[in-house]
């Protein structure tokens, strides 16, 4: 691959990724707050504690395949970098970012994120 070409994936790859991260973090600070004050109403009607679940579930499972896929991209970037930034630092520190380790974190704080959702809306049946 050639310089211009792997600066543009690894900048669209990477933005991918803060714009997962924030949509994430936006999207879960919104439930928390319908949670905190829409709960009496949430508690008392079955209907929209599944609508709820089913908002939580989705939104982590879509946002996991949206963040797993960028740094699963990012990952794949490492074998294409071009001989003109091969000496350069920033290239070490690229390889040897723990990628694996990343999906990894990603995947149990979702899930952990959602999970708690989910026993937040249906602890009190």
């Amino acid at each position: 691959m050639d310089e211009k070409g792997f600066r543009f994936w690894l900048r669209l790859r990477s933005r991918d990724l803060i714009v997962g991260l924030f949509a994430y973090l936006l999207s879960t600070v919104l439930l928390v707050g319908f949670l905190a004050f829409g709960y009496p109403y949430v508690r008392e009607i079955l209907a929209l504690q599944i609508a709820f679940a089913a908002v939580a579930v989705a939104l982590g499972v879509m946002t996991w395949l949206w963040i797993d896929g960028a740094i699963d991209d990012l990952k794949a970037l490492v074998k294409d970098v071009p001989e003109s930034e091969e000496d350069s630092a920033i290239v070490g520190k690229f390889r040897k970012t723990p990628f694996p380790l990343f999906r990894i974190l990603t995947f149990v704080l979702i899930l952990a994120t959602t999970a708690g959702f989910l026993y937040a809306i249906f602890a009190s049946l």
